[in-house]
């Protein structure tokens, strides 16, 4: 009697993120030091910083009644260590985001409500094709998911220097993701997606997302082979980056 023919096992989709597709549009080979072979950015106070901002917020909506300044407190004292980049800068930071956490009114957003909680950090993986076939999965993260007067939306908090403009907010890779991330999740398109600079308490709300830009960003990283070099990288890079870090240590030459 002749056996079964063994069931071919399907190769699983890549995983793709916001964060991992603009790394790779900004600097291929500091996306491949990370995800071909492995390497990590170093910790710094400025991701410790952001991090801190948003727990704070978020537990301001999971409890009201407390203060945004103590949330912001307990995060900040409890991600901090001495071995990060810049800590040196950890006081001064902190004081600004005081400043911004202070100034932040959480009664502006009415968050979409799911068993009586509001969804924050809503975590997706999802399949993304590119003309009907499946190409990877992408998944993230989206900070606040409202729901006001029947308007679906998302906010997402940013605690950068970098400054965006309402244009900016269509044409970034991550509001374009969370706008489809949304339809796949909720099965309609949002009403719009917020841009939220808590520096400056600046808002933009963008309405329209071209997908194109990220059909074409997904293809390109998926069709490069990712040979990985070693050479030293511009000072333009920032001084967290792995590459600069090991080039330090190692004392190597750096070549344009």
């Amino acid at each position: 009697m002749a056996g079964k023919t063994p069931k071919l096992r399907e190769a699983p989709l890549p995983r793709l993120s916001a964060s991992k597709l603009k790394l790779y549009d900004a600097c291929p080979k500091r996306y491949a030091w990370r995800y071909v072979l492995g390497h990590k950015d170093y910790p710094n106070i400025y991701g410790f910083l952001g991090s801190s901002v948003h727990k704070a917020i978020q537990n301001k909506y999971l409890n009201p009644e407390g203060s945004t300044a103590y949330y912001f407190q307990q995060a900040f004292s409890s991600m901090l260590s001495p071995d990060i980049e810049h800590a040196n800068k950890a006081q001064d930071l902190y004081a600004q985001a005081m400043l911004w956490i202070e100034a932040f009114d959480h009664t502006q957003y009415t968050p979409l409500l799911a068993d009586g909680k509001p969804v924050l950090e809503k975590y997706f993986r999802l399949p993304y094709s590119i003309d009907g076939e499946p190409v990877c999965t992408l998944e993230g993260y989206i900070d606040f998911v409202g729901d006001t007067g029947g308007s679906l939306f998302a906010v997402d908090w940013k605690t950068g220097k970098e400054v965006y403009s309402k244009r900016k907010v269509q044409k970034d890779l991550q509001f374009i993701i969370y706008a489809w991330a949304l339809e796949q999740l909720y099965h309609r398109k949002p009403d719009y997606i917020i841009y939220h600079r808590l520096r400056s308490q600046t808002k933009y709300a963008g309405y329209v997302f071209d997908r194109s830009p990220l059909d074409a960003i997904i293809l390109r990283l998926l069709q490069d082979p990712l040979e990985y070099t070693h050479s030293i990288c511009s000072a333009s890079c920032p001084s967290y980056c792995g590459i600069r870090k090991y080039a330090s240590e190692t004392k190597e030459v750096r070549s344009d």
